[in-house]
């Protein structure tokens, strides 16, 4: 794997919109881990045209992307540790870009969902 980008292709397909309001407030991230779960997140909802259903994603999903039924890994993830994604995760929310649902009904596979905050949410 190579340590240098190899440029962007055209715009024709595999692409993600990204909202104008994410750039106007790139002031508020506070962390790259931040930026970086905002824009996975992003990625797997926006960029699948799933605008208002939340993601279920496993945090070694997060850190090393998500899986295949056949278990390759579709991305990279963020790339980062795990506290350091945690740590993105709670800025996220704390600064209202994203949201987290929890499902909590049974307490041995606690699953969390994730979703970008919409304009209306609180």
């Amino acid at each position: 794997m190579s340590d240098k980008f190899e440029g962007f292709g055209g715009p024709d397909q595999n692409w993600v919109k990204i909202p104008h309001s994410l750039f106007n407030n790139l002031h508020l991230f506070s962390s790259k881990a931040e930026i970086l779960i905002v824009l996975y997140i992003l990625r797997h909802t926006w960029g699948y045209q799933e605008f208002d259903i939340p993601i279920k994603l496993t945090m070694d999903e997060i850190i090393c992307g998500r899986k295949r039924k056949d278990g390759s890994r579709i991305d990279n993830g963020i790339g980062m540790s795990e506290p350091s994604a945690r740590d993105g995760i709670s800025r996220a929310i704390e600064h209202g870009f994203i949201d987290v649902y929890v499902d909590d009904s049974d307490a041995s596979r606690i699953q969390k969902f994730y979703g970008l905050r919409m304009q209306g949410e609180e």
